[in-house]
């Protein structure tokens, strides 16, 4: 997936980012790989904003945040009024579709 198909998603705004290719999404700082966007979620004991370094050192390649968030970084940040809704709709379109019957 790209980084426009992120940006072209339910809200996102600022510079568009272009043609490069991510390969995940997280929210978990601790599970960013090297080609990762690292979303900076606020939530009620921590902000993922204080997590972008790690993000980034381990290999994010943009950051997704809250149009508010303070973000200092020299990674392309997209902004959207609701983050998780558009985590939600890139981990499905990474995850491609659910099989037709599921068993448990």
């Amino acid at each position: 997936m790209k980084l426009n198909d992120l940006y072209n998603l339910a809200g996102v705004t600022g510079a568009n980012p272009g043609d490069a290719a991510f390969s995940g999404i997280t929210a978990d700082s601790r599970q960013v790989k090297p080609g990762d966007v690292f979303v900076a979620l606020t939530g009620t004991k921590a902000d993922g904003a204080a997590y972008v370094a790690d993000a980034k050192a381990k290999g994010a390649v943009a950051i997704l945040a809250g149009t508010d968030a303070v973000i200092e970084t020299d990674l392309p940040v997209l902004r959207t009024d609701d983050p998780r809704h558009v985590l939600a709709l890139a981990a499905a379109a990474l995850a491609g579709a659910q099989p037709e019957t599921v068993v448990a």
